[in-house]
């Protein structure tokens, strides 16, 4: 248990004696305010056991073509896997391809023609592997989450 970093650093009745003991010591309210953003930010950086948290503030977008960027959120290169953030200004067009993988496309801002195929805010496109689709075109700008296979080429 000495490594638990959950585990009590002492016996709950000697912290009970030891709080009793002790007088209450005023604290401003600034100083009240910065303990609470500390704990807060400590608990959103834990995530729960067997989970991770990818914080995509943390993250670099990369150029993809002139009008278009990649956030890369996880990668699994032993599955050839990747979750990613496409950002596409208004404008954006991004040149036919195929997929070895399914991918999935969800949009979540603005909409993109796949073809003359409209996918708006909330649609769900996905390719199966093996599929060549036609250019994607992003008219007014979108934001799209991509689960695919590792891209090891630009567009």
């Amino acid at each position: 248990m000495m490594n638990d970093k959950h585990a009590a650093a002492i016996d709950p009745a000697s912290a009970e004696a030891i709080s009793a003991a002790v007088e209450p010591y005023p604290l401003s309210a600034e100083r009240k305010q910065a303990m609470r953003e500390r704990l807060l930010s400590r608990i959103a950086t834990e995530a729960p056991p067997g989970t991770r948290t990818v914080r995509s503030e943390q993250l670099t977008w990369h150029p993809v073509s002139e009008r278009i960027e990649i956030k890369i959120l996880h990668r699994d290169p032993a599955r050839n896997e990747q979750t990613a953030l496409l950002r596409c200004q208004a404008g954006a067009v991004l040149s036919s391809h195929s997929h070895t993988k399914q991918e999935e496309c969800l949009v979540l801002e603005g909409e993109i023609r796949i073809g003359q195929h409209i996918i708006r805010q909330g649609d769900l496109h996905i390719a199966e592997p093996g599929c060549q689709h036609p250019e994607l075109v992003s008219e007014q700008g979108a934001l799209l989450l991509l689960r695919s296979e590792i891209y090891t080429h630009s567009f």
